[in-house]
């Protein structure tokens, strides 16, 4: 379960089937389904505090950490 305090921002594939959202309390990006349902989880020990994301007009999704 997300904590709603852990979620800071979002973004929508351009499709809109998938729902990017940075989760800052666990360092991670969450690729969610229109129905909630955790697709994938992406984390990286570099990444500190996912503070933003942003899908590119190509399609790519770039997450930024606060103290990364």
């Amino acid at each position: 379960m997300i904590s709603c305090l852990a979620v800071l921002k979002c973004a929508l594939g351009h499709n809109g089937d998938r729902i990017f959202v940075t989760d800052r309390g666990n360092n991670k990006l969450l690729t969610l389904a229109k129905d909630g349902d955790v697709l994938f989880t992406f984390s990286d020990p570099d990444m500190q505090v996912s503070w933003n994301v942003h899908v590119s007009a190509a399609g790519h999704i770039l997450v930024c950490g606060y103290e990364s």
